[in-house]
Order: structure tokens, then C-alpha cells, then sequence
């Protein structure tokens, strides 16, 4: 769920506890922090994800199709 705080600014939610931020590298910054295990990596990609809905929407992605298919030859 999108949401917007009083200044119009996108709030980014953490998925594992109550920390939000107004900027994704803040958040990125405390799943590092606070949640390194839970951060989902794409390896053929080299993308890396904090949510299981963004790692299964790139994983059916054609971007991810396209890179499985240049890596099986």
C-alpha cells in the first residue's frame, strides 16, 4: 500500500518491523542494519530486493527470463 505523509512525500515502510522513511536509501540503509538476512538476492541478475511481492514480480519479469536464458547457453 502507497503512502503519502503530509508533505507529499512517498513513504517507504520496512516489511519487519515499524521503521519508515521518506527516502529508499534510508530504508535500504536500515534493512542493512536491522535486516541483512531478510534481503532477497537475485543472483543471475545481480539485483537485490526487500520484499518477497518486488522479488517474485522481477523473477517473472522478461528482464530475469532474458538473463536465465543468456546463462543456460
Amino acid at each position: 500500500e502507497d503512502k503519502i505523509n503530509e508533505a507529499g512525500k512517498h513513504i517507504f515502510s520496512c516489511t519487519y518491523c515499524e521503521f519508515a522513511a521518506t527516502d529508499l536509501m534510508e530504508l535500504r540503509g536500515h534493512y542493512n542494519d536491522n535486516h541483512p538476512n531478510d534481503i532477497l538476492a537475485c543472483q543471475p541478475c545481480n539485483q537485490y530486493f526487500l520484499s518477497l511481492k518486488a522479488y517474485k514480480i522481477h523473477c517473472s519479469g522478461r528482464g530475469h527470463q532474458l538473463k536465465l536464458r543468456e546463462q543456460s547457453g
